[in-house]
């Protein structure tokens, strides 16, 4: 499946499943970051997460790629996923702690500090999901393509695939663009009208 494609299916599914982790009054009461951020972080760890899992889990062999077992099978995805969302909690954490001892006159300053706010623990729960659910979506998407994904049988990794698709097929590209897409506006219909307001004035 082409990155494009993993890309917006990661960032709708991760935003879905964390609208049931961290509600809009949630976020009221102790944001992490505002609602339009929260979509942006997302955004980087599904492309993070996707990266990473092509980038280090395809060989080339007789001029071919191939996918291979150490990041296509659902346990090290999910890890792979989880490691980003505590990557870049731990980076708004780190960011948090420069601005705290950063001069308070700097408007520019104040502005980030607007945004940020300490990340709790719950807040790295919530990316964690985040990272987890684009790394085991990228493997949902590539179980329908023909090379599929890696399964352990008999203490041994096999690829198993529902359909045999070309990663590059226009068709099962397209669909999971639309799916992704289709996520993100069931996101932003599950969140309030006031928080809608954010993007749809």
């Amino acid at each position: 499946m082409k990155l494009i494609a993993h890309y917006i299916f990661g960032l709708g599914s991760s935003l879905v499943v964390c609208s049931y982790l961290e509600t809009v009054e949630n976020l009221a009461r102790a944001p992490l970051m505002s609602l339009d951020v929260l979509l942006a972080s997302c955004f980087i760890i599904s492309v993070g997460v996707n990266l990473v899992i092509d980038r280090f889990g395809h060989d080339l062999r007789g001029g071919h790629i191939s996918r291979s077992p150490r990041t296509h099978t659902l346990p090290r995805a999910a890890l792979i996923g989880i490691a980003s969302g505590l990557t870049l909690a731990l980076g708004y954490s780190l960011i948090f702690y420069s601005l705290k001892g950063s001069p308070s006159g700097g408007t520019a300053t104040k502005d980030i500090r607007n945004i940020f706010s300490f990340p709790s623990y719950y807040d790295y729960l919530v990316f964690s999901v985040a990272g987890a659910t684009a790394g085991v979506g990228h493997l949902f998407l590539d179980v329908w393509t023909e090379r599929g994904i890696f399964v352990r049988k008999q203490g041994r990794w096999k690829r198993f695939a529902l359909a045999h698709f070309r990663a590059n097929n226009p068709f099962i590209n397209t669909l999971a663009i639309i799916l992704g897409l289709a996520l993100l506006f069931a996101w932003v219909a599950h969140i309030s009208p006031s928080s809608a307001g954010l993007w749809f004035p």
